[in-house]
């Protein structure tokens, strides 16, 4: 999953310019456009970056590691969310934003499912919950009286 993260990390940069390009929106000509990519392939770069020390913290079993991870996906997954309630208000008559709005939705429900994935990693280490133990109490004969 980190892999992958590293690579869309490096994907998406690009592929915001082109979604400017591609909906005819005036910001392409703009230098709002440059200012855009040039701040994507930042925050992509440190994501890349964060994608690595997630890798690594799994590797070494050093929850401390998978936190950053947690935390950038957990605000991504918010402003996944505001992007789509923007795109719903403001595109209701183009068919192309509502498009990538539906896109986005399936988008979110599998950032946030492997979200919830390194979560219950985290707290696995933590010891807090094993992963081979059951998560309901088991009813013995000898505990009923």
């Amino acid at each position: 999953m980190g892999i992958l993260n590293s690579v869309y990390g490096l994907i998406a940069g690009p592929e915001n310019m082109f979604f400017f390009i591609l909906t005819g929106s005036s910001w392409h000509t703009s230098e709002v456009l440059t200012l855009v990519t040039w701040f994507a392939l930042a925050a992509n770069l440190v994501f890349l970056l964060i994608c690595c020390l997630m890798i690594h913290g799994v590797r070494l079993e050093k929850r401390c590691l998978l936190l950053p991870w947690i935390v950038w996906s957990c605000l991504y997954i918010l402003f996944l969310i505001f992007s789509v309630v923007i795109i719903f208000l403001a595109g209701t008559g183009d068919l192309r934003l509502l498009a990538l709005a539906v896109g986005l939705i399936f988008f979110v429900g599998a950032w946030a499912y492997f979200t919830l994935v390194v979560v219950a990693f985290f707290q696995a280490l933590r010891g807090g919950y094993a992963l081979d133990q059951p998560t309901l109490p088991v009813w013995n004969q000898k505990d009923h009286y």
